[in-house]
């Protein structure tokens, strides 16, 4: 974002980082409110079918549903 001259804008400058940040913030909120909606009609579900609960329960779904793996580095 140059002008005629060859200098930066600071005003294109500005003008490009706020849209950024506002398009990363809805990213990050949306796929939280995504993974809570999620996680919250699951245990709706199984609450209200105590049934898939307790086969749920009795499998190693549920174990491997709740094991923590830790988060690749690098």
């Amino acid at each position: 974002m140059e002008d005629e001259d060859g200098v930066l804008s600071a005003e294109a400058e500005r003008r490009a980082q706020d849209g950024v940040h506002p398009a990363a913030a809805g990213l990050v909120a949306a796929g939280y409110e995504t993974t809570v909606g999620l996680i919250g009609n699951g245990m709706h579900a199984l609450l209200e079918h105590p049934d898939q609960l307790e086969w749920l329960a009795a499998t190693a779904a549920l174990r491997h549903l709740l094991r923590r793996r830790p988060r690749p580095t690098g």
